[in-house]
Parts: structure tokens; sequence; C-alpha cells
């Protein structure tokens, strides 16, 4: 049965709880992130520089890891785009699924089968076809236009997804499964949206357009902790489990860079720029939290204009000096990173920390107006 307001769908959806976590009547609590903890590392350290913007860390800011070894198997190479008289240039994309669907069994994290995978696309279902879909499914109750921000889920029914525009294919036995992809003559636009193999629970999505799509030719979606990630063939997360290494080792250092761009000069270094930085058994609490438990549109920009969100003692924030530079030291896992302003839900990105050096651009155009985060 539909949830009967957008804030009971918000707090089903950020259940921070295992795979097949039901919703109950009544308000759901936020999630404690803390109760979940299993295999515990501090998060994220003293940021560098410091300054007055940066929070303490505290000890429920913790790293949660569904496993540090992932048997996960090697994948042939990508079938290259090839033309077809009918269809134009094609490009056959490999799903792959893999992780750990549910903590508590004896089936240790791997190659998933059975895994349901939505295919939204332009080509198919017209220019409206991710407002259509997100209308269908029930995201737009959340405030979901067009693109789900990182750990986001969206609890939906059979009967919804049955009437959706998408296609649905299903991962193999060996956790694969193929899908053609169309980018010439037309450069259309495709999502990806996993659903969680114990329910209906749209457990994550990446937009993806075409052309891409016809260089990076596989994509890996990552289920772990209730929700899923999808990640083009820069998997740093797969390559590490396929080395046996997970997510153990030695601290991350992580450098932000930021600059101001405008069309009258070159860039200049972005001081006081403002980052997120939460771990991932964090995640689910966030969004709550930046919703104010479903109470308001889910739009990432409120977590920066609302001090009661980053006042909370599991959100790590660090800024730029003048110099445009700020770093954090980490330890090895997922976590996801917003930067301010985030108006849009394209604001944030969930990455995987090995030990070593990673660099992120941040670039504000127009005093601000508009930015873009990317992983260097």
């Amino acid at each position: 049965m539909k949830p009967a307001t957008p804030t009971r769908i918000l707090i089903c959806g950020l259940l921070a709880a295992g795979a097949g976590a039901a919703c109950s009547g009544g308000d759901a609590p936020v999630p404690q992130a803390a109760s979940a903890v299993t295999q515990v590392a501090p998060s994220v350290s003293q940021a560098v520089p410091v300054t007055s913007r940066t929070l303490p860390v505290s000890p429920s800011s913790m790293l949660v890891s569904s496993s540090t070894v992932c048997d996960v198997m090697p994948l042939d190479k990508p079938t290259l785009a090839e033309y077809r008289s009918d269809d134009g240039y094609m490009a056959t994309v490999r799903l792959v699924a893999y992780g750990d669907v549910d903590s508590d069994d004896d089936v240790p994290c791997g190659m998933l089968p059975d895994v349901r995978i939505a295919v939204i696309s332009e080509e198919f279902f017209g220019e409206q076809a991710f407002q259509d879909w997100w209308e269908a499914v029930g995201g737009n109750e959340l405030g979901i236009e067009e693109y789900i921000p990182p750990g986001v889920r969206v609890p939906s029914t059979a009967g919804r997804l049955s009437d959706a525009p998408a296609q649905f294919v299903t991962t193999s036995s060996d956790g694969t499964v193929e899908v053609p992809v169309a980018y010439e003559p037309e450069p259309y636009d495709y999502m990806f949206c996993a659903i969680w193999p114990l329910d209906d629970l749209i457990a994550g999505c990446n937009y993806l357009p075409s052309a891409v799509l016809s260089i990076y030719t596989t994509v890996y979606v990552y289920l772990a902790h209730g929700y899923a990630v999808v990640d083009l063939d820069s998997s740093d997360r797969y390559q590490r489990f396929l080395d046996g290494t997970g997510s153990a080792g030695a601290p991350a250092t992580v450098t932000f860079d930021a600059v101001s761009t405008d069309d009258t000069g070159p860039s200049q270094p972005y001081e006081d720029a403002i980052i997120a930085v939460i771990a991932d058994a964090d995640v689910t609490a966030w969004w709550a939290a930046v919703s104010d438990n479903g109470d308001n549109p889910l739009e990432s920009d409120r977590a920066f204009a609302n001090s009661e969100v980053l006042a909370h003692d599991w959100v790590n924030v660090i800024t730029t000096d003048p110099d445009g530079l700020a770093v954090a030291t980490l330890s090895p896992g997922d976590y996801l990173i917003c930067a301010e302003p985030s108006r849009s839900l394209k604001g944030c990105l969930y990455e995987n920390f090995a030990s070593g050096n990673h660099r992120f651009h941040v670039n504000y155009w127009d005093g601000g107006n508009d930015f873009s985060l990317i992983k260097r």
C-alpha cells in the first residue's frame, strides 16, 4: 500500500537498517547510524587547515564496511561500440552487480545474481522519461524531479514499477547482464536504477549520457547497507575487491581544490568553500536531516542553508583556505561528499577511498551561482 504522506515515504526510504527492512505504521524514528556499527574506525581526522567552520570528530562518526574483502570475478574486456544499419551506432553496456545484500546470512560479499535493474532512457520513453519515471514510482513525492542523490532510497510497489516507463533487466548467475545503448545519430540520455533484491525498494540510481556510455561500457552496481551505488568503469572499489585488498590499509588523504571562474579573467582560488564529508554509516541519516525527516522536499542545498544539519556530530565539515585548498584524512572506505551550494541533486558524490592521495576539484562559476564537483 502506498504510504499516506511524503514524510513516511522518506523515512521508510532512508531507514539505516539492513536489507529487507519494511515500513511500519506511524512515524518512524530518524535512523541512528551508530547502532549498525559492526567494524569501526575513526572516519575523519582533524581537517587541515583548521577553520572556524571545522567541526570536531565525534565517536559516533564511524566507518562501517560490509566486508574488507569481497569475492568478485575478473571481467572480460568490454564490448566495443558497433554500427548497426537499422539502429545507428550502438554500445553494449555490461551491468555488474556485486556486494552483500544481507550481512546476517551465510552468503559472503560477492557477485549478485537476480538483481533487477531499471533502464530508463530518452530513446524509448521520450524527453520527459526521468520525470515520468519518478512520478510513476513515487520519487516525486520526495521532491525528486530528475536526479536522485547518492544514498537516498525510494520505496515503491510492484504495481508502480510495472507501470513505470522503464526496461527491466535481471543479472544472471554471474552477477552480470548486458543492454544495448544507442549513442548515434541521436545522443540519448540514460538512467540505471537498482531494485533491492528483497523488496520493491529503489536502492540507487545514476544518470549517464550515452556519449559517456559509448566509452565506459561497464556499469558497476554495488549493493550494501540497504542501498546501491552505481559507478562507471572507474570503480576503485571493484578493483580493490578484485585485488583482495578491500577497504583495509593506511588512511587516505583527500584534497579539495576550489576555484572561481567567470568570463572576465583567469580562475581564482575560492576561499571558504564549505564541504561536508559523511561516513557511509551516516549517509541515510544525512538525507533525513536535510529533508527534516520528510517535512521538506529533498533538496541538497538545504543542508548548507540549515546550520542544524551541519551541526550533527557525524557531519564533518571542512572549508577551503585563502589558496582554495582543504585537506581531510579518512579511514579507507565509502563516503558521501557534498559541496556548497549543491543547488542541484548532482552536487554530491559518493566515493570510495583507498589508502593514498585523492583530489577533488570544485569549480564555481559566475561568483558561485553554479559549480561542479569533479574527482581528479
